[in-house]
Parts: structure tokens; sequence; C-alpha cells
């Protein structure tokens, strides 16, 4: 046998209900409460739902480190924390369910961690959809020059629907809509940070990468054209023809 400097071991667990389906996207670890300490607590969301945030304090599992679990009464497709509120730093917790995007806050009542009476969630705003979302990003998208990263102060959202359509939030403002082209079925989505784009898989095995500015530059654009549609000298400009990869590689993976 191999000898290793690091080994890995079991440290605490839980088993979260009964008879309740998780994602990949269910589960996240961070200051979700903004602790002024730094204690990062785990968060789990379902499909059923239900939210529970635990705080453990030791190997073993205890009730009360299961601070908070409530029930939304919906299926919850994808959970994120980030800076999802305008001039706030603070972390907030981004819920997708199937026609809705919601934003809590975590509150700490009384204190916080071992000191604190209670925790609850309260909703600082939400986005309807009018089509079943699929999953989202979330990123600091046009604050970004470069590889010049500045102090970003917040935190946009990027959601993908089932049938192509994606909409962009920045904050509690609904910024623009867009269609995918050669959509087939949804799938991932990533941001990348170092050049501000948006990037995504298309049904034939093409990665395509798409420029935050490009993007909301086009819609600004064509919203201007539509405003100004009694000048006979101006047309409406079709924004799917600047909806052009930046970068596409036609690989099978």
């Amino acid at each position: 046998n191999k000898m290793s400097l690091f080994q890995v071991r079991q440290w605490w667990q839980v088993r979260c209900g009964n008879d309740e389906e998780f994602d990949q996207d269910h589960l996240l670890v961070g200051n979700v409460d903004n602790d002024p300490n730094g204690q990062d607590k785990i968060l789990a969301a379902s499909l059923r739902g239900i939210i529970r945030i635990y705080a453990p304090t030791k190997s073993e599992y205890n009730v009360q480190h299961l601070i908070l679990e409530i029930d939304l009464k919906q299926p919850v497709l994808q959970i994120a924390l980030g800076r999802f509120v305008s001039n706030d730093k603070s972390h907030y917790l981004a819920i997708l369910h199937s026609r809705q995007l919601c934003v809590y806050q975590i509150v700490s009542v009384g204190g916080f961690g071992e000191q604190a009476q209670y925790y609850e969630l309260q909703k600082k705003y939400h986005h309807d959809l009018d089509r079943n979302a699929f999953n989202f990003i979330h990123g600091p998208f046009g604050q970004q020059n470069g590889n010049n990263h500045q102090d970003v102060s917040c935190d946009s959202i990027c959601v993908q629907s089932l049938d192509g359509k994606f909409w962009v939030f920045q904050q509690e403002h609904f910024a623009f809509t867009r269609d995918w082209n050669k959509f087939l079925v949804p799938g991932c989505i990533a941001y990348a940070a170092y050049n501000d784009s948006i990037v995504t898989m298309t049904a034939d095995m093409k990665l395509y990468s798409y420029s935050y500015a490009v993007l909301s530059t086009s819609e600004q654009q064509k919203l201007k054209h539509l405003s100004l549609t009694n000048n006979s000298t101006l047309n409406e400009t079709d924004s799917k023809s600047t909806e052009q990869p930046i970068f596409s590689k036609n690989k099978s993976l």
C-alpha cells in the first residue's frame, strides 16, 4: 500500500428526512446567516421543498445541530449563496422553483451560533417566470474587466428554462431575456469570471461562450430601436444577429 500524508475521515453525518429526493444542487456550505465570526453552516434542500440548516459542533449528530427546518410547499430545483441584494455585501439565499426565483435572508434571532434563540427565513424579493425553469448560475455579471478583478459589490442571476430561454436578473430588477441558439435540451451552464462570459453547450456537442457585454448591449440596442419605430429611417434590429458565440469547439466529449 502506498503511504499518503492526507487522509479523509468521516466526522459527522445526518439523514435528511424520509422518502425525499435530492440533487447535486441541493447542498451548500457557507456563512449563510452572516455570522460575524465567519462560522460556516450546512444548508440542504430537497425536491419536496424542505430547507434544513445544520450547525454541527461535534462528531456525533445532536438534534440541536438542526437550527432551521422549513417547508416551502413547492419543489426546490437549486439553491445558491451570494450577494443578491443591491448595495449590500451580506450573503443571501437564492432558491429556484419551477416558475419562481426567490431570494431569502437567513436571520439569526438573539445572537449567533449556540447563542441564537432561533433562526428564520425572510423573503427579500422574488421574480416570477413565464416558463418552467431548469437551473441557474450567478456571478458579478458585467462587473469584471478582463483579468482585473474588481471588488464587486453584488451578484446577478441567470436562469435557464427547459425550452431554451434564459432570464438575467440584476438583484431586485429584471435585466433582459434571450433564447439560446440551436437549443434542443437544457444542459450545463457556467459563468466564466475571467472574461465575463456565460458558457453553455448545445445538443451537437459544441461549447459556446457568450460575452455578457454583447448579450446585454444587444438587448438594450433592440429596445432602443423599438422605441423609435415612428422614425422611418430606423428599422428594428434583429437581436439574434449579435448572439453569435465568441468561442466554439466541435468536439465529442
